[in-house]
């Protein structure tokens, strides 16, 4: 019988599930898996979106604030923040009409075309579907299981899960490597 797990958090991709890997190992995890994915694709600021996403919602589920209101922020998540606003204001005094989400890149680009947000939800989502799936692996979780329990955290299928894997398996297997690689040296 599989042990009772909570309901996926919306707020953060760590969540307070029971796995034998600390809070915030996994924070650090899941922030690096973002930084990798906006390195696929400077033109997407939303990887920046997720990992300040993930910041907070660290914080909100520990119920605490951060001491003195300050929280660690990856430096390139801020950076894309202040190039959109750069380029929103900019838009702005030279009395151009721009939203900000034109700024950021993230709205726009013709009638009819899907918003960037939604492709990148499902990518999102897939993508830390296989980063579960390789952190139970590496506790020693069979691949079956792996799957059964991503699919259980996200909200989806097992087939679902599976496809998810297939498809970015290599990636969170490259971003467990270098994050374990980055914290032992």
């Amino acid at each position: 019988m599989a042990s009772e797990r909570p309901a996926p958090d919306p707020r953060s991709a760590v969540g307070s599930l029971d796995i034998p890997t600390s809070r915030d190992d996994l924070r650090r995890v899941f922030l690096d898996a973002y930084k990798a994915h906006f390195e696929q694709d400077t033109t997407n600021p939303l990887p920046a979106f997720d990992a300040l996403e993930s910041v907070i919602g660290y914080w909100w589920e520990s119920g605490d604030e951060p001491k003195d209101g300050v929280v660690e922020v990856p430096y390139w998540a801020l950076e894309i923040f202040v190039r959109g606003y750069h380029q929103y204001k900019d838009a702005h005094e030279r009395r151009e009409r721009m939203h900000f989400g034109e700024a950021f890149g993230i709205e726009g680009g013709g009638q009819g075309k899907q918003p960037r947000i939604r492709r990148h939800m499902v990518e999102g989502k897939d993508r830390n579907i296989a980063l579960w799936i390789a952190l139970d692996q590496e506790q020693g979780i069979s691949r079956e299981q792996a799957i059964a329990n991503a699919a259980e955290r996200i909200g989806v299928s097992e087939a679902a899960a599976d496809c998810a894997d297939r498809r970015f398996r290599d990636d969170a297997t490259r971003q467990l490597e270098r994050h374990r690689a980055r914290s032992t040296s």
